[in-house]
């Protein structure tokens, strides 16, 4: 970018170190074989993606903007890519023993390659900047529909990131969508709004020790006449879980009236594993 975006500009020495600390913290794995496979899965990048993979931290990403000399050892950039590797290596699957691991490899490697080019069709690095009043003037155009289609959509349905579990984790809570009248990519640019907002609050809470996020729906008196259509909230799911897989740790549905549960029941076979054993 020509110009820094002022939500970058004079940050306080105290969030620079934070973030400067939290690209120097070491992924972690839950065995040697997961370690090994997100270790060859980084290998199979090329540098431009590599580097793109570990931009997906908002940490990362914003020191490498400013320019911060914390970005600059190759190692950093490594191990942040592999935090990003292990979300696609655990959403396949890890064998229990590290032989014949060249099919979880593959699968791995075309799903974050597919992640990255979702990020890359969405601009979703522009979601970040897309509220800011000082950014590179030639991506006006493009922040200015990012902008107001995230912000028609949450005066429908409000989202807030609030507070933090017992465990550090961000808490994200949606409340019940009180107007419709939306379009499907408003729609969906919110949800990715609020998911890469979610994964960046979360990561400097927790100072960089947590990746995921519990979630409280409160789908008190939801209407069906405001209710997004059940092929938006499909394409939602699908997009959000090929950006971040696995990234939910606890989803809490609240008064959950019977059309919600017929959505649900409807979405579910297109869930990760993961999602419908998170959600309660």
């Amino acid at each position: 970018m020509s110009s820094i975006p002022s939500s970058l500009q004079n940050l306080d020495s105290t969030t620079l170190e934070r973030f400067r600390e939290i690209v120097k913290i070491q992924p972690k794995f839950d065995s040697p074989p997961e370690q090994t496979t997100c270790e060859q899965v980084v290998d199979a990048l090329t540098p431009e993606e590599l580097e793109a993979t570990a931009c997906i931290s908002y940490a990362y990403w914003a020191l490498k903007t400013l320019g911060d000399d914390a970005t600059n050892p190759p190692e950093v950039t490594r191990h942040m890519a592999m935090k990003i590797a292990r979300w696609h290596v655990q959403y396949i699957g890890v064998p229990n023993n590290n032989t014949n691991n060249s099919s979880t490899i593959t699968k791995a490697v075309k799903r974050l390659q597919d992640a990255l080019s979702i990020r890359k069709e969405q601009k979703l690095d522009l979601f970040r900047i897309c509220f800011d009043p000082i950014h590179d003037s030639s991506l006006e155009s493009d922040i200015q529909s990012i902008s107001s289609d995230i912000q028609s959509d949450l005066e429908k349905q409000l989202q807030v990131i609030m507070g933090r579990d017992q465990r550090g984790r961000a808490v994200l809570i949606k409340l019940p969508r009180q107007q419709g009248g939306t379009t499907e990519q408003a729609y969906i640019r919110q949800q990715l709004y609020v998911a890469e907002r979610s994964a960046a609050v979360t990561e400097f809470v927790s100072h960089g020790e947590h990746d995921t996020i519990c979630a409280v729906f409160n789908m008190q008196n939801q209407s069906s006449k405001v209710t997004p259509s059940l092929s938006w909230q499909l394409s939602a799911i699908k997009l959000l879980q090929a950006v971040y897989p696995g990234r939910m740790a606890k989803v809490l549905v609240l008064e959950a009236p019977f059309l919600i549960r017929q959505v649900f029941n409807a979405i579910k076979p297109f869930l990760s594993t993961s999602l419908k054993e998170s959600t309660f």
